[in-house]
């Protein structure tokens, strides 16, 4: 849980899926560790954490929420998965 409140006190922007009406989870970008956590809604729990590159700010995710793709303040750095 520690881990998680640090999620909230650091800058974060939400990612939500776009193929269901409600969705169950979200992508969580964390700046300041460098990564992007994937956190269900329901249990308010990381799932998953993600290591990007340096200073993620965004993510974008595709329609059927199969793939994700970071972006990072360092020059030339991101990060996708499926």
């Amino acid at each position: 849980m520690k881990g998680f409140m640090a999620l909230l006190s650091c800058s974060v922007v939400l990612a939500l899926s776009a193929h269901a009406a409600a969705p169950e989870q979200v992508f969580v970008v964390n700046t300041g560790d460098d990564s992007v956590s994937l956190v269900d809604l329901a249990t308010l729990r990381e799932v998953k954490r993600f290591e990007v590159g340096q200073s993620p700010y965004g993510v974008a995710v595709t329609r059927d929420g199969k793939t994700w793709r970071s972006v990072s303040r360092a020059k030339g750095s991101s990060s996708s998965t499926t």
